[in-house]
């Protein structure tokens, strides 16, 4: 989940950059990413794409399954978001069998819902539970 965007480097004081401040060639080049962990243990991850600013992401990945049974009959399709943004250095899912499970919650198996939980065991959906 996106906390943060900046145009300040973040890089600087994480993984050593030289550079005093993000210079034109550093928005076009530059792609870098990372993770810290506070005081009290909770990671984040610093991700900068290229033609970007850094951001800085929570550890936890927002998973709504609820959503697919609770709206089932206002939606034919469902998104899923695939992208590398905001994994720091932590290690990557497997792409292919996230969208096999996903495809096969959405067909109504329940094993699946459970096999997901596990691949992306940090995450949240405290959004949808409160109403946003």
């Amino acid at each position: 989940i996106l906390m943060m965007t900046s145009r300040q480097c973040f890089f600087q004081q994480t993984v050593g950059c030289k550079k005093p401040s993000i210079e034109d060639s550093c928005m076009l080049k530059c792609e870098k990413a990372t993770t810290i962990t506070n005081i009290k243990g909770v990671s984040f991850s610093i991700d900068k794409q290229k033609g970007g600013y850094p951001s800085i992401y929570n550890n936890e990945q927002f998973l709504n399954l609820e959503a697919i049974n609770d709206l089932s009959d206002l939606f034919d399709e469902f998104f899923i978001d695939l992208t590398n943004i905001g994994a720091g250095s932590k290690a990557e899912e497997d792409k292919s069998q996230l969208i096999h499970y996903f495809e096969a919650v959405i067909r109504g198996d329940h094993d699946a819902t459970e096999q997901l939980k596990q691949m992306i065991p940090v995450s949240t959906n405290a959004q949808y539970q409160q109403g946003l």
